[in-house]
C-alpha cells in the first residue's frame, strides 16, 4: 500500500484505466484521481490524473474530471488499471505497457496483472472501491463527500444494493464510514437502482420471454442487434433468482461468439466455469463472464448444464 502511495506522490501524468468502466470500476478511478490531487497539494508536486473512459449515465459521478480517450497520447507516466486485467483493456494496451509505471487494483478472482506492475488484488473485498477505501485509511487521507460518493456508488453497485453475499461485515462498516463522511445512500441507491430506461425494460421483457430451464440452469439469451449500446447490467440476476434455480446465464448472439453472463447462487463457481469455457472467462466465483468464440448456442447450453455439474461448490461464509 506504501508503495502505491510513494508512486502516485512523484506525479506526473497518470493514466487511470479499466476493462470495462461499470459503476466500481468509475467510482474507483475517480476517487483515485481525486486522491492524487490531494497527495499532489500535501506534497506540493505537479500531477495530472486522467480517466480512460466514463460512460453518460455515469457522469455524474465524474463531474469535474478529465477524460480522454485511446487516440489521446500514449505517454503516461504512471498507468493504474482498475476492477480488471489489464490484458482486456483493449485500445488502451499499448499505454499501458509502455508506462514506466503500472499498477492494478482488482477484486476479481482470476485477474492476472503483469509482473512487473505493482499487485493490490484483493478476491475477498465485495468491490475494487472497498480495496481503494482501504488504501485511503491506510494513507491517512481523509474521507468526504468528493471521495465518499464514488466509493460508494462502487460498493453498492458490486454488491447488489448490500444484498448479495459479498457484502459482509467488512463492507458494511466501510459503508456506514462513506455515508458518515457524505455520501448519500438514497440518491445513489436511486440513480443505481430505480432509474432503468424504458429500452431496457423492453430487453429483459424480451429475455424473460425466451427463458428455458435444464436442471437446477436457467438461461435465456439475445441478439446483439437487439441491445446494441443497451445497458445490460443486472439482467442476468433476474435468472438466479428463479426458485430451485442454482446456475444462471444470459448468452449475447454476436458475430465473433457469443458473450456468456454467469451468476451463482454459491454451489457452483461460475469464475472457473467461465475460465473452462474461454480464455477470456472469468470473474467472482458468484459473478463471472466470458466471450466463448462459437456460434453453437445449443452446444454451449449443453456444455453449461455438463460442466457446471463438474465444479466444486463454493464454500459459503
Amino acid at each position: 500500500m506504501e508503495k502505491l502511495k510513494a508512486q502516485l506522490m512523484r506525479g506526473g501524468r497518470v493514466l487511470l484505466v479499466a476493462p470495462h468502466f461499470d459503476v466500481d470500476a468509475v467510482g474507483a478511478m475517480v476517487a483515485l484521481a481525486r486522491a492524487c490531487r490531494r497527495l499532489w497539494a500535501e506534497s506540493q508536486t505537479e500531477g495530472e490524473a486522467v480517466l480512460a473512459g466514463c460512460p453518460n449515465d455515469l457522469k455524474y459521478l465524474a463531474e469535474g474530471e478529465m477524460i480522454c480517450d485511446a487516440t489521446a497520447e500514449n505517454h503516461w507516466d504512471i498507468a493504474v488499471c482498475v476492477d480488471g486485467d489489464p490484458g482486456r483493456i483493449g485500445s488502451f494496451t499499448e499505454a499501458f505497457a509502455s508506462s514506466p509505471v503500472q499498477m492494478v487494483i482488482d477484486h476479481h478472482k482470476t485477474s492476472n496483472p503483469p509482473e512487473q506492475a505493482i499487485n493490490l488484488v484483493d478476491s475477498t473485498a465485495a468491490s475494487t472501491t472497498l480495496i481503494v477505501y482501504e488504501l485511503f485509511k491506510a494513507w491517512g487521507l481523509a474521507l468526504d463527500a468528493d471521495l465518499a460518493t464514488p466509493l460508494y456508488a462502487g460498493l453498492l453497485y458490486d454488491t447488489g444494493g448490500l444484498r448479495f453475499a459479498s457484502a459482509g461485515p467488512r463492507a458494511f462498516r466501510a459503508a456506514a464510514e462513506m455515508i458518515e463522511a457524505g455520501a448519500s445512500h438514497s440518491e445513489l441507491v436511486e440513480r443505481l437502482f430505480y432509474n432503468c430506461p424504458l429500452r431496457k425494460a423492453k430487453i429483459r421483457s424480451r429475455m424473460l420471454s425466451r427463458i428455458d430451464v435444464c436442471g437446477a440452469m436457467a438461461w435465456s439469451f439475445l441478439r446483439d442487434d437487439e441491445v446494441v449500446g443497451a445497458d445490460l447490467s443486472g439482467l442476468v440476476d433476474d435468472l438466479i433468482f428463479l426458485a430451485g434455480i442454482e446456475l444462471g446465464a444470459l448468452l449475447i448472439l454476436r458475430n465473433d461468439g457469443i458473450k456468456l453472463s454467469l451468476r451463482s447462487r454459491g454451489r457452483i463457481d461460475v469464475a472457473l466455469l467461465a475460465r473452462s469455457l474461454s480464455e477470456t472467462g472469468g470473474g467472482h466465483a458468484r459473478a463471472a463472464g466470458a466471450l466463448v468464440p462459437t456460434g453453437n448456442m445449443r452446444g454451449l447450453v449443453e456444455q453449461l448444464e455438463k460442466a457446471s455439474k463438474k465444479l466444486e461448490p463454493v464454500a459459503i461464509n
